[in-house]
């Protein structure tokens, strides 16, 4: 987002939506952490993948939130 206004106004409503998941998350006695941090991890992962890099190398954090 190159945009500043527009940028902060997405980090706000990603925010309100972390906080909403995280409280729903714990009223079920679910750990919203392990998907957040495996959502932190995907970008770098896939940047640093080129050709030859395993596909379950790529998808490991989405398999690690599906697990969850």
């Amino acid at each position: 987002l190159a945009r500043r206004p527009v940028a902060a106004a997405a980090r706000r409503v990603a925010a309100g939506w972390d906080r909403a998941g995280a409280r729903t998350g714990a009223a079920l006695g679910f750990d919203t952490a392990l998907l957040v941090d495996a959502v932190d991890r995907q970008t770098g992962i896939e940047t640093l993948a080129g050709p030859g890099t395993p596909l379950l190398t790529v998808t490991e954090p989405t398999e690690t939130a599906t697990a969850a």
